[in-house]
């Protein structure tokens, strides 16, 4: 493990500051739990992050300050985000969302081809789209949205179950860590049609 480095607050109090390869909640001093106390989290950034200016800094190598910050940036960008949060406790538990034993469930598949038709239709009715056809996409990406945000919220509600039991490892809960995994790989899919939706239109619109 990284030694870690040690820096005054600017009240004079001895702070951490995180090594660029730090666990995440080590380097923002919180508890490892999955409902992450939003206002801890933003002090301790806030609070680092000013111990990390270089003002502060001017005797302590500069690229050890640089990924230390990074460190903080991307633990805190991680802590803060349901997602990218499941995402990070599924790899730090060993869990890898890229097994073969996921399946995509059989009408998000459809969707997807549903979707895809329809954005191809879009291309090769290029330069008048119907209206009908437009505003079916545009319904598509409302919908798509209103789905990555009901299964962000089923993922709140398996971390605070998950908490209740063992915020400690994945593989004491395997139930929650497949609800988990399954959720985020569903999030990818329509994330990536979001992409696809939009660079469609975008194109469309140029």
């Amino acid at each position: 493990m990284d030694e870690q480095m040690h820096n005054t607050d600017l009240k004079g109090r001895e702070v951490e500051i995180p090594s660029a390869s730090a666990d995440h909640f080590d380097a923002l001093a919180l508890p490892p739990h999955l409902v992450v106390d939003q206002d801890a989290l933003e002090k301790t950034y806030l609070n680092l992050s000013r111990t990390l200016h270089p003002d502060y800094n001017s005797e302590t190598d500069q690229a050890t300050v640089v990924a230390a910050s990074a460190a903080l940036n991307n633990g805190y960008q991680t802590l803060k985000d349901t997602v990218l949060l499941a995402k990070y406790w599924l790899a730090r538990s060993g869990v890898s969302l890229h097994n073969d034993d996921y399946k995509v469930p059989p009408a998000l598949a459809m969707r997807v081809f549903e979707v895809q038709e329809k954005l191809e239709q879009l291309g090769n009715s290029t330069p008048d789209p119907s209206a009908t056809l437009e505003s079916d996409i545009e319904d598509e990406r409302t919908d798509i949205t209103s789905e990555i945000a009901r299964l962000t919220d089923g993922i709140a509600g398996v971390f605070t179950k998950w908490d209740e039991i063992d915020p400690d490892k994945a593989s004491d809960h395997p139930e929650l860590a497949q609800q988990l995994k399954d959720a985020v790989s569903q999030i990818n899919y329509l994330t990536t049609l979001i992409r696809d939706i939009d660079r469609a239109r975008s194109k469309e619109s140029a």
